[in-house]
């Protein structure tokens, strides 16, 4: 038996409530976990070099991830099917972007270093580029 798809409203919530989230975590972070920290790049810290790309590399996996969900769909499958496929790609992505602003986030505590906040603001500002839209949501099935 089919799962039948999620309602648009549904999606749309799951995105918001994932957003929050992080929104909860970097404000937890910024007024209850730190003390005042300084804004450091340090050129030899690779810690400071190797966040970011990693972040950034599990944000590339992440969309490559779901452009090949999106890719692998083909026009004889049923619709309910393709709206589940594309709906649940839209929940990886979302969840791996959000497991890298966590990362940033915790990071930012570990290391006492606001460098990793703006990164994870950073972050938190591509994650909303990712709301599904309803035009773009019917052109990619």
């Amino acid at each position: 038996m089919r799962q039948p798809p999620l309602e648009p409203r549904v999606l749309q919530n799951i995105f918001m409530l994932l957003l929050f989230a992080q929104l909860a975590f970097l404000g937890i972070v910024l007024m209850f976990l730190r003390e005042p920290n300084h804004f450091i790049f340090n050129f030899t810290n690779l810690a400071h070099w190797a966040m970011p790309i990693g972040v950034v590399a599990l944000d590339w996996v992440s969309w490559n991830t779901f452009k090949q969900k999106v890719g692998d769909m083909t026009e004889e499958q049923d619709i309910i099917e393709r709206v589940n496929v594309l709906q649940g790609a839209y929940i990886i992505l979302w969840v791996m972007v959000q497991a890298g602003t966590f990362l940033l986030l915790t990071f930012s505590i570990v290391e006492e270093n606001d460098y990793f906040i703006l990164l994870a603001v950073a972050q938190i500002l591509f994650y909303i580029t990712l709301r599904p839209r309803l035009f773009n949501f019917s052109e990619q099935l």
